[in-house]
């Protein structure tokens, strides 16, 4: 069971909530099918659904990684001194110009490695040791244009363009992968966090939303 939830934990970090807009159709499902009583009944709120114990419960965390914490702490200590990777313009426009996903999605890859380990290794070893490039971790994403990437942004822009446009958000897997991974952070340091922090990924989550509503 521990072995399991370990696993759960990580691919919930690591790989964040599938989300395909591919041939998106508006269909307002939910709206002809459930009422919004019946949508109310069926949500589980105030994250109860969470089966993990709260940040500052060592004893519980340490029951529940038992001798896979070590590993976990030495993984993030290898991004204690990380230096989050920029993506420039050129990198973007490289999937149109040259087919090149890589020259985007490799640094896009590793800064969302590098959170992902930083966090699973707060949680383990519980000292404060991680949270500060944690910290600027959350500030790179939240100062980014978007959180997808070039190839889907070429698929799915009106613009059929590689370089992200602020008036025609895109939500892709790579987008939920990133939302995942700052909701988990909010979840469990939201007392160990600045409130500017909190303030930063709200506001970007909801104008990311708000966009994109407009935009369908």
């Amino acid at each position: 069971m521990i072995c399991f939830r370990i696993l759960y934990l990580t691919s919930l970090l690591l790989f964040g909530i599938n989300i395909s807009l591919w041939g998106y159709e508006k269909r307002e499902l939910l709206q002809k099918e459930v009422t919004l009583d019946e949508l109310k009944s069926t949500l589980v709120t105030e994250q109860k659904w969470v089966i993990y114990p709260p940040y500052s419960d060592r004893k519980q965390w340490n029951a529940l990684l038992g001798d896979y914490k070590d590993h976990l702490i030495r993984q993030g200590e290898q991004f204690l001194k990380y230096n989050w990777q920029v993506i420039k313009a050129s990198d973007f426009l490289a999937y149109e110009r040259i087919g090149s996903r890589n020259r985007m999605q490799g640094p896009h890859n590793k800064n969302n490695m590098a959170l992902s380990a930083l966090i699973l290794a707060e949680l383990a070893e519980g000292k404060g040791r991680f949270l500060e490039q944690i910290v600027d971790g959350i500030f790179f994403n939240c100062e980014k244009t978007t959180w997808a990437v070039s190839a889907h942004l070429t698929a799915m822009q009106k613009s059929g363009r590689a370089l992200p446009e602020l008036d025609d958000p895109i939500i892709d897997l790579s987008s939920g992968e990133i939302a995942a991974l700052m909701s988990w952070a909010h979840y469990f340091f939201k007392k160990s966090l600045m409130p500017s922090h909190h303030k930063s990924m709200y506001v970007w989550n909801v104008k990311s939303i708000v966009r994109f509503l407009n935009h369908t």
